[in-house]
């Protein structure tokens, strides 16, 4: 019995003997140190197919930077110049009191939006330009057309449109075009 009162007096706060064995279960909570600056980050698209992925110095001996759900790359700096660039990036920030400090920025050229305006049996499209070399209209789930600017007019338009963006770093990029009020 004296066992399990050292062990629970120093955390192991599910401690109990069943025969001759002892279980252990301890539990921390660590708190985040007393004036933890927070983590903040931003994309910049700074050439052809490359961001530059930069965030603020919180102190801490290292950076995970992970790229659309996928670790990419563990650095020192607060910078990481990506040459095949993704969505979003999360950064996570490890020791000197700053462990699991996260922060989630986005790349705004791979923000793409589409509306849908129909007029007089027409339809037309229209998009964000986000960089793209191209992009192909899909009409009712088949390839309508490739297009290198943002706007599109059917004039034999189907039900549901969707917009996919290639090249420059944006490739596969989706969007659902969205029928204006």
């Amino acid at each position: 019995m004296r066992l399990l009162r050292v062990l629970r007096s120093v955390g192991f706060i599910g401690a109990a003997v069943i025969g001759s064995v002892v279980i252990a279960a301890a539990t921390t909570i660590v708190a985040a140190p007393a004036g933890a600056q927070s983590l903040s980050c931003s994309v910049q698209n700074t050439r052809d197919g490359v961001v530059l992925v930069s965030w603020n110095d919180i102190g801490a001996s290292g950076y995970d930077v992970i790229e659309d759900n996928q670790p990419k790359r563990w650095v020192t700096r607060t910078t990481y110049e990506d040459t095949s660039p993704g969505a979003s990036y999360k950064i996570v920030a490890f020791g000197n009191g700053t462990d699991w400090t996260t922060t989630t920025c986005t790349n705004p050229r791979t923000t793409l939006r589409c509306s849908l305006t129909r007029q007089n049996g027409t339809a037309t499209l229209q998009w964000t330009n986000i960089g793209a070399r191209g992009y192909d209209v899909i009409e009712d789930n088949q390839p309508k057309r490739w297009v290198t600017g943002t706007s599109y007019r059917d004039t034999s338009p189907g039900s549901e449109y969707r917009i996919i963006a290639f090249g420059n770093g944006t490739d596969w990029t989706r969007a659902r075009c969205i029928e204006d009020d």
